[in-house]
């Protein structure tokens, strides 16, 4: 029983963290061109 729900734990963990990183790896890699004028 406790073997399962450590099990559940690690699972429900694991998605939590794939959820977190997906949309901020997803926006960093899609984030638009900033001139450079914006950036000084």
């Amino acid at each position: 029983m406790r073997k399962n729900l450590l099990k559940a734990a690690a699972t429900l963990i694991g998605a939590i963290a794939v959820l977190a990183v997906a949309p901020a790896s997803f926006v960093w890699v899609n984030q638009p061109e900033v001139p450079a004028e914006l950036l000084e």
